[in-house]
């Protein structure tokens, strides 16, 4: 199970947890990591939330061995057979989780007073009328006097006086409830006096403080902006798993209708809809929860925990999750790989590990599939949920932030991003859209990247393949450069090596990609391609690969001319000491290209192959072999192979004088009457030519090699170059330079 983001639900500590100590404080962590985590802090003096932040690693007083703490050890530990002591994974994870609650609480917090600093602004000056007459009683003063603290006059203008007032507050409250209700579950009202109560009082500075007491009983404060109330605190609370309003909303919506589909069964629709409200609620957002999953799931412990891993995954399950202290829904979440602690060795699991898995003879421990099925099952199940709560939380967030210009002007890229937006928005062709997804995608990475620590960096789809197109075609020193400068930008180059993307250009020694090539050739929608064979000099140099689990860099043995493929792969270490004192470090790479062949003008890029290291230690009936072997298996892919080419080697040149049948033939092999034989018709004029007319496949020195043999002996001053009758020396050379124009001949 891999690591996710927990949804850390604040309301389930105090609004005023930072003044909590002694008993206060204990309860409270009481109630979410358990009795005996809370022993742990007590023992410990941790007596208040702060106190519990600056302690980096509360269990490391369990590593000191003294009698008191044995009994607190007993608890929260599994005891190996060495002796040693390990923490269960689910007092761990809770914890944690405790931990989070509190950071997220006071970073809750902080932000809170934040804003309400900022959106703090100068005490509006509200007067009584000045239409006063000096003979005006005591009672009357009073009474005007009662009306400024009731009634308050905001004045924007002599047309434009708004009575802000206790009404205009309830019934905007009201109303903003009633459009959420509306737009996020349809079906369902909040009702004032019944599902909720709102309270007004009056400030020290004579402005209203409003306060929603929800049908659960909590009491939410809402902070005021400007001359409106925000509801996104009592949004967050509904949707909070502790809040029971809007299941019991539901109930007697549900309830409601169950009557109505009882009087009424012959109603198609009304039976619709009650199949849809017994099988699930629908979450926020359209968020449709597994009705064999409670939608606050995520808020069980002890008892009710147990019960539904029971229902879930059976009583063995539940037992095991006892034994390593998993005792609610978080601390079951925050747990890795939860079935390897079945691996390990204590008196405590042994008896569960029987009932869980299968023990081989060897030793290896396999979990029942059922077992594994079900639970798997169960925590993605949660993982959904918790994710979906997450996500609802994010969007309630969200969906109150206000700029203010002042924040605009100082940051003027938004102002940029905002018109940018507004313009592609009218433009819908789709290589438009394609290169706005690109763009859009780029800048969220980049700002997400710069939101976050730098080992918790993401990349998404489109900057992996991006990154890896421009490692490609820049080369390091340029993806380095432009990373390193900036930050978040473009991943490492080892992510990029661990890519899923990678995973085809990666090149393991002695494989033969013929796959890869089919697909090469035929995006270049052609069959015909040729093969190029050579070695090159490289440092003699023994590495592991840790992709193939074998050394690279000895000589591999070659069977019937072939490259034998992870030849180098042990497990033991004498096998390669063995190696390293026997075996030669391979001096040669030799590599073997294909270019394919088109029609375009436009000349395709080659295809490596295959690459391997040796020390060219070979016969000419090896290379023949190695070559018929490459073209059967291109040909079984509808790939021919028209012919091979390689340097001067004598090991080579032999080959290809008798594959070609020139002046020597293979006693058992005649290539020249193979099925596949192609015919060439040869001018009778051409008396100088003694090759024969049909064959399998060509051979010949490549063109590089070709034209520096011709360099060497035509600079050579004891050989002498012959073309036909002549000889051609440098001389001829320095007269062409002198005599013909640069734009004919083409010489420097």
């Amino acid at each position: 199970m891999t690591t996710f983001k927990r949804h850390i639900d604040t309301t389930l500590l105090p609004d005023d947890i930072f003044s909590y100590t002694d008993t206060q404080f204990y309860n409270v962590a009481k109630q979410i990591v358990g009795e005996s985590a809370m022993e742990l802090l007590e023992i410990q003096g941790i007596r208040s939330p702060d106190s519990f932040l600056l302690i980096p690693d509360v269990f490391a007083i369990l590593d000191i061995k003294c009698v008191a703490l044995n009994c607190l050890r007993e608890k929260l530990c599994l005891k190996s057979d060495d002796d040693t002591y390990i923490v269960k994974p689910g007092i761990k994870s809770i914890m944690n989780y405790f931990r989070e609650l509190i950071m997220k609480k006071y970073k809750n917090m902080k932000m809170s007073n934040k804003n309400m600093g900022s959106n703090s602004t100068m005490p509006l000056s509200i007067a009584a009328p000045q239409v006063m007459n000096e003979t005006s009683s005591i009672q009357e003063q009073q009474s005007t006097s009662l009306t400024i603290a009731t009634t308050r006059v905001l004045n924007f203008g002599p047309l434009d006086m708004i009575p802000i007032n206790e009404n205009y507050h309830r019934n905007f409250i009201i109303n903003s409830i009633n459009n959420w209700c509306e737009k996020y579950y349809s079906g369902l009202s909040l009702t004032e006096g019944i599902d909720y109560y709102l309270i007004f009082t009056i400030g020290d500075d004579r402005n209203f403080i409003a306060k929603i007491k929800c049908g659960c009983g909590s009491k939410i404060s809402l902070v005021r902006l400007r001359k409106k109330f925000q509801m996104s605190n009592f949004y967050k609370h509904l949707v909070a798993l502790t809040c029971t309003t809007l299941e019991n909303n539901r109930k007697g919506i549900t309830s409601n209708k169950r009557c109505e589909n009882e009087i009424d069964s012959m109603n198609s629709t009304a039976v619709k809809r009650y199949k849809c409200n017994i099988t699930c609620i629908a979450e926020p957002f359209g968020v449709v929860q597994d009705r064999t999953v409670p939608y606050n799931v995520l808020t069980y412990n002890d008892n009710k925990f147990y019960e539904l891993i029971e229902e879930r995954c059976g009583k063995d399950v539940v037992e095991f999750m006892k034994i390593l202290g998993i005792s609610s829904t978080q601390s079951l979440l925050g747990v890795e790989n939860l079935l390897n602690w079945l691996e390990f060795n204590t008196e405590q699991l042994r008896v569960i590990k029987k009932k869980l898995a299968f023990q081989h003879d060897n030793g290896f421990l396999e979990v029942k599939w059922g077992i594994r099925h079900s639970l798997e099952s169960f925590i993605q199940d949660l993982q959904q949920i918790n994710n979906d709560h997450q996500y609802s939380i994010e969007l309630i967030s969200s969906e109150h932030v206000i700029l203010s210009s002042r924040f605009l002007e100082k940051h003027s890229i938004l102002k940029s991003l905002v018109h940018l937006y507004e313009i592609l928005d009218d433009r819908s062709t789709e290589n438009q859209s394609e290169h706005v997804s690109f763009l859009a995608s780029f800048l969220d990475n980049l700002s997400k990247n710069l939101c976050s620590s730098k080992n918790a960096y993401r990349h998404n789809e489109h900057i992996l393949q991006f990154a890896t197109a421009f490692y490609i075609l820049g080369g390091r020193m340029a993806y380095e450069f432009i990373r390193l400068n900036i930050p978040g930008i473009l991943p490492s180059i080892a992510t990029l090596h661990r890519l899923q993307l990678g995973k085809e250009l990666r090149i393991n020694e002695a494989e033969f990609r013929f796959d890869h090539l089919m697909k090469h050739i035929n995006s270049l929608k052609t069959t015909i391609a040729f093969v190029s064979e050579d070695c090159t000099t490289v440092i003699k140099k023994i590495s592991y690969d840790t992709f193939t689990d074998s050394f690279i860099g000895f000589s591999i043995p070659l069977k019937n001319g072939i490259p034998i493929k992870l030849h180098y792969q042990t497990d033991y270490f004498e096998q390669l000491r063995q190696w390293f004192a026997n075996e030669d470090r391979a001096p040669l790479i030799n590599i073997h290209m294909i270019q394919p062949i088109t029609q375009n003008d436009i000349v395709p890029i080659p295809f490596l192959l295959c690459a391997y290291g040796t020390t060219n230690r070979c016969e000419s009936i090896d290379i023949i072999r190695r070559w018929l072997w490459i073209f059967e298996e291109n040909w079984s892919r509808n790939i021919r192979i028209v012919g091979f080419s390689t340097d001067g080697d004598p090991k080579y040149l032999r080959a290809m004088r008798l594959i070609t049948g020139w002046f020597g033939s293979l006693p058992n092999i005649q290539l020249n009457s193979h099925k596949d034989a192609f015919h060439i018709n040869i001018p009778k004029e051409w008396n100088w030519y003694f090759l024969g007319d049909r064959h399998l496949f060509l051979c010949f020195q490549d063109a590089t090699h070709l034209c520096t043999k011709l360099r060497n002996r035509l600079l050579s001053r004891t050989a002498t170059l012959i073309v036909g009758h002549n000889g051609v020396s440098i001389d001829h050379l320095s007269i062409l330079i002198r005599k013909v124009s640069k734009l004919q001949h083409g010489l420097l």
